[in-house]
């Protein structure tokens, strides 16, 4: 089996993240939020999660024709 380097340090960095929180679920939640908080609730374009949530739940299925 090939070793995912990638893979490792994802979970490198989530377990120190639990780490540094004390594996304690709710410490680690807060912790999150206040990131969210912090960072307007923004994804990586810079867009609102919850505008592109909405804009997902209006969009039609795209469709395409079979020629």
């Amino acid at each position: 089996m090939m070793h995912d380097e990638i893979i490792e340090e994802l979970w490198g960095i989530k377990d120190g993240i639990a780490r540094e929180h004390g594996h304690d679920v709710r410490r680690l939640a807060e912790y999150l939020q206040s990131r969210r908080r912090e960072e307007g609730d923004r994804n990586a374009n810079g867009r609102s999660v919850g505008v592109i949530a909405e804009a997902d739940k209006s969009a039609e299925p795209a469709v395409e024709e079979l020629s």
